[in-house]
């Protein structure tokens, strides 16, 4: 079987895949991914770097180095787009892609949404500090979800930094990007549904 290569959002880490992959296990193998500047991977000293088509030349890395000649890719938001071009590039390697929360087209009212939240830094005292604040940044996307919800969801985004603190688990530099003239331009995806 191919490899289920795990690519997560912008925000987001290879943890956004852990219980699909203990579901998984013994069936194929399974890679999730922490793009630069989150989660277990380095923060880059140009901020700069934190564009698709560096992420792309990483995971084209990722695949050499792992030896993955076959894969099909489980997609959220940027790792859905990432996996798109990926499809243009790599299409005789792809077995397929399954894309959540993107599309080809990326609507202005969903870049808007990234421009106003990437970036924004959270530093809690404690795990319920942190589910209680991004219950009120996130109220109207899961307006049902209650504390243990927004609990599992900060355990999926931040982390227990040095001092004690409750953090972000990615370099709020990545929406420096989103600040240059046509950082949203890229490529026409819809060619990658073609041969995806």
């Amino acid at each position: 079987r191919p490899t289920l290569l795990g690519n997560p959002g912008l925000t987001r880490t290879a943890r956004d895949f852990e219980g699909l992959g203990a579901r998984l296990a013994g069936q194929c193998r399974r890679v999730a991914v922490d793009l630069r500047g989150r989660g277990d991977s380095a923060w880059p000293k140009d901020s700069l770097t934190y564009l698709p088509l560096t992420y792309l030349a990483d995971l084209r890395l990722l695949l050499e180095a792992a030896k993955i000649d076959r894969f099909a890719v489980l997609g959220s938001s940027i790792g859905g787009q990432l996996a798109m071009q990926m499809a243009l590039n790599h299409h005789d390697a792809m077995a397929g892609a399954i894309l959540n929360d993107v599309g080809p087209i990326i609507e202005p009212a969903g870049l808007a949404r990234l421009r106003a939240n990437v970036g924004r830094t959270g530093n809690w005292p404690t795990w319920v500090h942190a589910a209680r604040d991004l219950a009120v940044r996130n109220c109207d996307i899961y307006p049902d979800w209650g504390l243990a919800e927004w609990l599992a969801f900060a355990k999926q985004l931040c982390w227990l930094g040095p001092a004690g603190r409750i953090l972000f688990d990615y370099d709020p530099r990545i929406a420096e990007p989103f600040r240059l003239p046509r950082a949203d331009a890229g490529p026409d995806l819809w060619a990658a549904l073609t041969v995806m």
